[in-house]
């Protein structure tokens, strides 16, 4: 998931379909606290750390809570990196994320 420095929803991979069911269009143009699939408490979490990330404080991989569109409850790792232009200065996000809920 690529997110622009207010941590809006700039694109995604269509994988996410196969995996929690949404499409991209549903979740492109959407902020973080705004995205249907994050749990109430998962929002708060990844926005309480995209923000530590914004300001250059560095975020180990973390875990969320999603749910599919389904109503399914699955566990993802995320990693995060704030993207910089040639001049250093920060112009993004990426965000990559991964089923593991059925290895926990």
């Amino acid at each position: 998931m690529l997110l622009d420095l207010t941590g809006k929803v700039l694109d995604i991979n269509n994988r996410i379909f196969d995996w929690i069911g949404y499409t991209p269009s549903e979740i492109i143009g959407k902020t973080l606290l705004d995205l249907p699939f994050l749990t109430r408490g998962s929002k708060i979490k990844a926005g309480a750390i995209f923000a530590k990330r914004m300001l250059g404080v560095p975020i180990d991989p973390y875990e969320l809570e999603i749910t599919s569109k389904t109503g399914r409850i699955l566990i993802t790792p995320i990693i995060g990196k704030v993207i910089k232009d040639d001049a250093g200065k920060s112009i993004g996000d990426i965000v990559i994320a991964s089923d593991v809920t059925t290895r926990k």
